[in-house]
């Protein structure tokens, strides 16, 4: 007995109902941030109807309803278009007229021929991927042509990675017209939406460095590929197993969860309340802050009679190219039985300190506290150096502490 669904038009399927859900995410997330702005509305929208389109394509051919399917082809002929009112947004300037003129003009044809059921003869889906493959190229034509003297440098770096993102979404835009091109085994255009959304609207698009996100895409294909291959091997008939389809399927709901992840990360960071120490303005204010730190909380303050024996030129020479002294890098490019570093390490083992700020200099002041090695992350480092920052400040703006 046949099964209900072909197993590439439901992996299709899936893959569209992810990309959709993808696309709300971040449309959702780029309204929360900045609802106002008029680059995101543009963005917001672009996102919503093409996430709609892929919801759409998903219910047309999972029901086979002729109506569904015909708006499925309408708002496949806007894409274009609507990116194009992204694109105009992202420059800061209006497209040339023939361009505003050719996809409109495209879009409309394609509303057309779905209205009147004209059918789609090889000519009609010749003037969709035209329409289609074609708007691609004018957007990414005019991204790489843009006047990037008027664009600021964050501005320039999003156009960028679009440019570098959009060469795979048009080749994987070609494998949806397997009417032209039958040898095509899979419409894959949903997950390039995907991967263009992860790799610049995502939470973590602009910070994130480029090699970090193609590793985590490498990893999230490898970890696809793995299942996919284990899945084929545990089937006790080998044919009929679509590895392609299942990797094609996983891939996308990792992707994904990258990018739920990013969201719910980037909530997590706006959600965080400043650190207290931002709010002090005197040494006992300061004091007090650290008291209520997550990181810094039971960070010893030594002064005075505490230092007297570690009280000499070479610590303070130490500690005058480090400010913040971190054990794991002793001996700080100097020779290990050196008197700054052996005074160092006195403080450092006699307090159970993983590291030691520098707070004033004359007369000398330190903290020292141990940060846990689960703790030990690049945000945790910066709240140190800020926190030494301030603290030196602040002392040094108090006379007689």
């Amino acid at each position: 007995m046949s099964p209900p669904f072909d197993p590439t038009l439901m992996a299709e399927s899936l893959i569209n109902v992810l990309a959709g859900a993808g696309l709300a995410l971040v449309a959702r997330a780029n309204q929360r941030i900045d609802p106002h702005g008029p680059v995101t509305k543009r963005v917001v929208f672009a996102l919503s109807l093409v996430a709609a389109f892929f919801l759409v394509r998903a219910a047309a051919r999972l029901v086979g309803s002729p109506l569904l399917g015909g708006l499925e082809t309408m708002l496949a002929g806007a894409t274009p278009l609507v990116g194009l009112f992204v694109v105009e947004g992202l420059l800061r300037r209006h497209a040339p007229p023939f361009a505003k003129a050719s996809l409109t003009l495209g879009c409309l044809a394609v509303a057309l021929i779905s209205v009147l059921n004209w059918g789609w003869t090889p000519l009609n889906q010749a003037l969709l991927f035209v329409l289609v493959v074609g708007g691609y190229l004018l957007l990414a034509w005019l991204l790489l042509t843009r006047d990037k003297p008027s664009l600021t440098s964050s501005e320039n770096r999003t156009v960028r990675g679009l440019l570098v993102a959009l060469p795979f979404l048009l080749v994987l835009l070609v494998t949806d017209f397997r009417g032209l091109f039958p040898a095509i085994p899979m419409r894959l255009s949903a997950l390039g939406v995907l991967l263009l959304m992860y790799s610049c609207f995502g939470a973590d698009g602009l910070s994130a460095p480029g090699r970090t996100r193609v590793l985590k895409l490498a990893g999230f294909l490898a970890i696809a590929a793995i299942l996919a291959l284990g899945f084929a091997a545990t089937q006790s008939h080998a044919e009929g197993v679509a590895v392609f389809e299942v990797a094609a399927v996983i891939f996308s709901a990792l992707v994904l969860a990258g990018l739920i992840s990013e969201e719910i990360g980037a909530r997590s960071e706006r959600a965080r309340p400043p650190s207290p120490l931002l709010r002090a303005l005197t040494p006992a204010e300061f004091e007090a802050a650290l008291k209520t730190h997550h990181i810094l909380q039971d960070a010893k303050i030594l002064h005075g009679t505490a230092l007297d024996d570690v009280d000499d030129p070479a610590l303070l020479a130490l500690l005058k190219d480090w400010p913040v002294l971190r054990r794991q890098e002793a001996p700080w490019r100097l020779a290990a039985n050196s008197d700054g570093v052996e005074r160092a390490m006195s403080l450092l083992m006699t307090y159970e300190a993983t590291h030691l700020l520098r707070l004033g200099s004359n007369p000398l002041r330190l903290a020292a506290f141990a940060v846990p090695p689960i703790a030990d992350d690049p945000r945790t480092e910066i709240e140190i150096v800020i926190a030494q920052r301030l603290g030196e400040a602040i002392y040094a703006g108090s006379p007689g502490t």
